[in-house]
């Protein structure tokens, strides 16, 4: 069976438009770029279901009110039908569970499912069933995702990394913003940014704003972007305005435009205190940016601590400081692991790279599907 002869069924269940949407919208436009079939199932009105649609995408627009939505997975269940799919990918928990729901319907069906956080799996015995039982392949972002199903119990040869992808063409030719004119700052400014949603228990933008109390007495120069919505917005502008650094930070909302802002940064920060891969670091290192990021999950796998960026311990504002303070006060160092991050994210984490090898684990799967058939024929 050739890759011409596959045909996929998507389903990401993310109301909000994050990294797993993201790459789940850049895997079915990379499969479509290669001739294969490949339609998606998305939330009603959700930015995910627009962007696919204005990318040319059949979609399929459901309810998908969690894991146990009946009516959404008996609907999934008729579209595989009629569309006559052989892979269903899920792409994120409810999803899974969902698909499974689906899957009863559907014999012969082939599931993948994408791992893309590393939150540990609890709950009860049904819920960690789940991931033993009626997967073929799971796709784990990083080696800290893929830990996470081995301790759930999960085959070892039933996980496969695949690393997020990022388009470097997307940072070829890009037009800084002026974000210093932009935002009222002076033109010999430097800019110290984090990319991110704005939840800080998860995220850590507190800790970037205590680090950048520490970093703003040194460089008198260093201004500080919070680039991003979410629902901690207005806690973390309280928290600037009292540690007295407000006319120091921006938070500049949600951008289009993320490849030109980073491309007027001068160090980029990754503050996680849980982080299964990091997309952002690594739109960061295909802008040329040094990273400064905490040695969490993929975040350590992403970064060449000492080449490509620093790795400091989550939760820990002085330490973040040291780093970014040292990166301002040596512009040829940061130019240098800037450089050395382009090389790092070209090599390995592009966009072609992920659509490349999750077609493999397809022919994969449905070649072993096949033999097992014609044994039992």
């Amino acid at each position: 069976m050739s890759s011409a002869d596959i045909a996929s069924l998507h389903v990401d269940t993310g109301g909000h438009w994050r990294g797993g949407q993201q790459q789940a919208l850049c895997l079915v436009e990379g499969l479509r770029a290669r001739r294969l079939r490949a339609e998606l199932v998305a939330p009603r009105r959700s930015v995910l279901a627009e962007r696919a649609s204005e990318s040319g995408i059949a979609v399929h627009a459901l309810p998908l009110r969690g894991e146990w939505d009946l009516a959404s997975a008996f609907r999934i269940a008729g579209i595989l039908k009629k569309g006559g799919f052989g892979i269903l990918h899920l792409h994120t928990s409810h999803a899974h569970g969902l698909g499974r729901l689906a899957s009863l319907l559907c014999p012969g069906l082939c599931l993948i499912v994408s791992k893309r956080v590393d939150f540990p799996i609890r709950g009860n015995i049904g819920r960690r069933l789940k991931y033993r039982r009626g997967v073929e392949k799971y796709l784990a972002i990083s080696c800290s995702a893929r830990d996470v199903l081995l301790r759930a119990g999960v085959r070892p040869e039933r996980v496969v990394l695949v690393a997020d992808g990022v388009d470097p063409l997307r940072f070829e030719g890009v037009v800084p913003a002026d974000l210093k004119t932009e935002l009222g700052f002076p033109a010999d400014s430097v800019l110290v940014g984090v990319v991110g949603h704005l939840i800080a228990e998860h995220k850590g933008q507190e800790d970037f704003l205590r680090s950048a109390v520490m970093v703003a007495a040194r460089f008198r120069e260093a201004k500080f972007l919070l680039v991003g919505e979410g629902r901690d917005r207005v806690l973390l502008e309280k928290l600037a305005a009292e540690a007295g650094i407000a006319d120091r930070v921006a938070f500049t909302g949600f951008r289009s435009d993320v490849p030109a802002v980073l491309a007027s940064l001068d160090v980029f920060v990754m503050p996680s205190h849980a982080e299964a891969m990091g997309t952002s670091a690594i739109e960061a290192m295909m802008a040329g940016l040094p990273v400064v990021g905490t040695d969490v999950g993929g975040l350590k796998e992403v970064i060449d601590d000492g080449r490509t960026g620093l790795l400091v311990p989550p939760k820990d504002p002085a330490r973040l400081a040291e780093a970014i303070s040292n990166l301002l006060a040596d512009p040829g160092l940061a130019r240098r692991m800037g450089a050395q991050g382009r090389q790092r994210a070209h090599s390995r984490f592009t966009t072609d790279n992920m659509v490349e090898k999750t077609i493999q684990v397809y022919e994969e799967v449905q070649n072993a599907r096949r033999r097992s058939r014609a044994l039992h024929s």
